[in-house]
């Protein structure tokens, strides 16, 4: 393995994680989470309707229908909580939060039943009566309002993400098979993924965004509401992860039946798998992502099997890192598929997008603190994916991240910078966690 990676960086000069180089990392990377909320605020607060803007072009300009959704909104939210956090001095990002948090709170929040409704008009009118309620929106809505409460200190915003935990627990917990049913229509009776038909071998009802999302929010709100209840459906969570969701060759699996017997793509043709593809896939994102938010909750938990938690995230980890990683160029790829009878992933995209460079960059980061001395040298991958984050996702102009990578198309310069599924959460969380990081390093 060693000198496979040799081979990879063979024309780079490896960094060793000193003192000196540690603190040149965490100060240049401070400066890009500086540049990254400076990018985002004031340009995403919509004053005229409230809330954040969805679409936003090149330039940080309002540009398109500006439909809403919980989970874009809540993410705005989660990310200038933080920003509240951290940069204190700046009032504006507190009426920033405060601004999104009423939004959400007075637009999204199902008066009459309870649950967070999926998106809405630009003024945050429910236009759509059909959309599904999910589970994945009703997490991120739980961590955007956590992250909110911890500025605020408002009992209104706590109790809103407990409630909808009790939501979640009451409609969409599965008692018989454990974790959660992904989505639930306006009647609340349990549905399977929209628009899948015939394609799956199975009822799509469970899947892996919804579980890392639950994971994720939870953990947050465990850690200012110690619940009894909400400690064991972590648990729980974290066990499934582990026991469910990881395959023995070390990903994640994308959507499950109720009894978590894996579903598939039926036909399994190469031309039918590509058609498909968003259905069942390696997501070496997912599984860096999964990596992480893994290995932070069994640290909160502090049970006995943190050390078999850590060796699953692991699996995960490595196994990213040698199918997904460009070995030529840098960065990360966004997904393969094992074909039957495969001893490897299929690559199937070989695009880089940018959540996905975000997310292994701090996953990396963390397992070279965790593992210092492992074969991966996991400082070095970190370092050559700082590197190409640098040079080709940052817009230096303009601000931000370009959605895909500057080195396949010059074309990524005049592509929005926000949109439906691209917010300032994946890249704040990844420089944020980074720059802590290195400091406990330090």
């Amino acid at each position: 393995m060693n000198s496979l990676f040799r081979n990879i960086f063979s024309k780079k000069r490896e960094v060793s994680a000193d003192a000196e180089t540690l603190s040149r990392l965490k100060d240049e990377i401070e400066q890009l989470l500086v540049k990254e909320v400076d990018a985002w605020y004031p340009a995403s607060i919509d004053t005229s309707y409230g809330g954040f803007y969805t679409d936003l072009d090149y330039k940080f300009e309002p540009d398109g229908d500006q439909k809403k959704t919980i989970i874009h909104q809540a993410r705005h939210l989660w990310a200038i909580s933080r920003a509240c956090s951290r940069y204190p001095s700046n009032n504006s990002y507190r009426e920033y939060a405060d601004h999104g948090f009423s939004f959400i709170s007075q637009k999204f929040w199902n008066n009459k039943s309870g649950g967070f409704y999926t998106e809405s008009d630009r003024n945050g009118v429910l236009v759509r009566t059909d959309i599904p309620m999910s589970a994945f929106g009703q997490s991120f809505a739980i961590y955007g309002i956590v992250a909110y409460h911890r500025v605020s200190q408002k009992p209104e915003a706590l109790k809103l993400a407990i409630d909808t935990f009790h939501w979640l627990e009451n409609y969409m917990y599965d008692k018989e098979f454990k974790g959660y049913f992904s989505y639930i229509d306006q009647n609340r009776k349990i549905i399977e993924r929209p628009g899948v038909g015939s394609v799956l071998d199975g009822n799509c009802l469970k899947g892996v965004n919804s579980i890392l999302h639950l994971v994720e929010a939870y953990t947050e709100l465990y850690k200012i509401w110690p619940d009894p209840l909400l400690r064991v459906r972590i648990s729980e969570l974290l066990d499934l992860i582990q026991s469910k969701m990881i395959q023995p060759k070390g990903y994640l699996h994308n959507y499950f039946d109720k009894d978590w017997t894996p579903v598939r793509i039926k036909k399994r043709t190469k031309s039918h798998v590509r058609n498909f593809l968003y259905l069942e896939h390696v997501s070496f994102g997912h599984d860096a992502e999964a990596a992480f938010l893994m290995s932070e909750t069994a640290k909160l938990l502090k049970n006995r099997n943190s050390n078999k938690t850590l060796v699953k995230a692991k699996l995960l980890t490595d196994h990213s890192v040698t199918y997904g990683l460009d070995r030529r160029k840098g960065g990360l790829f966004k997904n393969g598929y094992y074909f039957d009878r495969r001893r490897k992933p299929t690559p199937m995209d070989r695009s880089k997008i940018w959540w996905i460079q975000a997310e292994a960059l701090y996953t990396f980061l963390l397992f070279s603190s965790l593992f210092p001395k492992d074969e991966q040298n996991y400082f070095e991958i970190f370092h050559q994916q700082l590197l190409y984050i640098k040079k080709y996702f940052i817009d230096y102009k303009y601000g931000g991240w370009f959605e895909q990578e500057l080195d396949k198309s010059q074309k990524q310069k005049r592509t929005p910078k926000s949109h439906e599924w691209k917010a300032t959460y994946h890249t704040y969380r990844a420089l944020e966690n980074c720059v802590e990081l290195l400091d406990e390093m330090l």
